[in-house]
């Protein structure tokens, strides 16, 4: 038995966590008896992961909203793209946009955003401080009515396809 701050510093490896969210898909996808055990013995390569997976798989098989953000946020930070669309189609926010807004440090910007974020989180009397974090469901309507502007390109191989969108 290791202490928890050797557990800590062997981290985990990219190969290992991909593994987990992936194991995680396809058992919520396909539950049984071969693929709990697949996404069990997963998680208990990782350190960020093995604890309370018994209670996390319980908690997405639910539909807990709170559950499905965390696991969502987390494949979606960890770069996974395949493993988060996976669990994407399988979560309660299958057919929304969704936007990670976390505090962090105490800081979040999004611009103008930021504002109507905090005011909703206010009049949901939420807090808002260091470590807060929050999953944002947007209808698909809304994204539809998203103006985007390119304003910024530092990267040369990208300049003609700037001239080619601002041109519009």
């Amino acid at each position: 038995m290791s202490d928890g701050i050797s557990e800590a510093s062997r981290g985990d490896s990219y190969s290992d966590i991909m593994d987990y969210f992936s194991a995680l898909a396809r058992y919520l996808a396909e539950p049984g008896s071969e693929t709990r055990k697949r996404i069990l013995e997963a998680a208990q390569k990782t350190s960020a992961y093995r604890r309370g997976i018994e209670e996390r798989l319980r908690l997405l098989e639910s539909g807990s909203k709170e559950e499905w953000a965390e696991v969502l946020a987390q494949a979606k930070n960890r770069a996974f793209t395949e493993a988060f669309e996976k669990l994407k189609k399988l979560s309660p926010f299958h057919e929304q946009a969704l936007l990670h807004v976390s505090y962090g440090y105490g800081f979040v910007r999004l611009g103008d955003l930021e504002e109507i974020i905090t005011g909703r989180l206010r009049q949901l009397d939420l807090p808002i401080g260091e470590c807060d974090d929050y999953l944002l469901v947007l209808p698909p309507e809304v994204l539809n009515q998203i103006q985007v502007v390119w304003f910024k390109c530092d990267h040369t191989k990208h300049l003609s396809l700037r001239e080619k969108y601002t041109k519009k």
